[in-house]
């Protein structure tokens, strides 16, 4: 029999969250959408070109809570006008603790 348990965790939001992002290469900030997170890494959606490899920071707030992470772009999918890319996510055991705590408030308040 197959567990979920043994499936990364990973939360899909019901409606997609405004986040902000900073290419660090040029210093330029955009906004964009958080598809789905995990503890190392998510999936955004841009309406601005990315690229592979890109380094980023990405900020976002979930319940009043703001949230920093500095990460890299894994792929890139382009979706007509916008783009979807995976981002991971250089993380730290306190980041993680705190974004799932944080995320099954969400999925309470949610449901």
């Amino acid at each position: 029999m197959y567990y979920k348990r043994n499936e990364p965790f990973r939360y899909t939001f019901k409606k997609r969250t405004p986040a902000e992002i900073l290419l660090i290469r040029d210093n330029q900030r955009f906004d964009i959408r958080i598809i789905n997170i995990s503890q190392n890494g998510l999936r955004l959606e841009s309406s601005h070109q990315l690229t592979k490899h890109d380094k980023i920071i990405v900020s976002f707030t979930i319940i009043d809570q703001r949230i920093c992470a500095i990460g890299e772009i894994v792929w890139v999918k382009i979706r007509g006008r916008k783009c979807e890319c995976g981002v991971t996510l250089d993380t730290d055991n306190v980041y993680r603790t705190e974004l799932i705590t944080l995320l099954k408030q969400l999925a309470k308040t949610t449901s």
